[in-house]
């Protein structure tokens, strides 16, 4: 790559630090969006934890870290899949042409900046 193993090791600590941010926001936004009654609790964040200390701790072999890869690449699909079976015409009408477009425009600039940043590390 371009960049230096400092920078790069930097960088992952630095995106691994934001992502562990997720484990204390989601429990505090549970905890506060409560409704009457208990909360359910995001158990998808034992999970994270558990996937996190597994990757970390454990050292796996390549046909099992290529394993875990796909069954993540398969829950990714049926996430989103999920979520677009979820969305419905009335909904789309409701919110208006706005978030739609801001969704395209996004859509736009990050794949032309993926691909610039492809292009230039090759």
């Amino acid at each position: 790559t371009s960049f230096s193993p400092e920078s790069l090791a930097t960088a992952t600590a630095v995106k691994l630090s934001r992502v562990l941010y997720l484990v204390p926001i989601v429990t505090f936004i549970a905890w506060r969006q409560r409704s009457t009654g208990k909360a359910p609790f995001p158990y998808f964040i034992l999970f994270f934890i558990a996937a996190s200390a597994l990757g970390t701790f454990a050292h796996l072999s390549a046909s099992i870290l290529d394993g875990v890869r796909t069954l993540a690449t398969i829950g990714f699909v049926f996430a989103l899949l999920s979520i677009g079976v979820g969305v419905q015409r009335e909904t789309l009408k409701r919110v208006g042409i706005r978030p739609l477009a801001l969704g395209l425009i996004l859509w736009v600039v990050l794949s032309l900046l993926g691909y610039m940043a492809a292009i230039r590390t090759v």
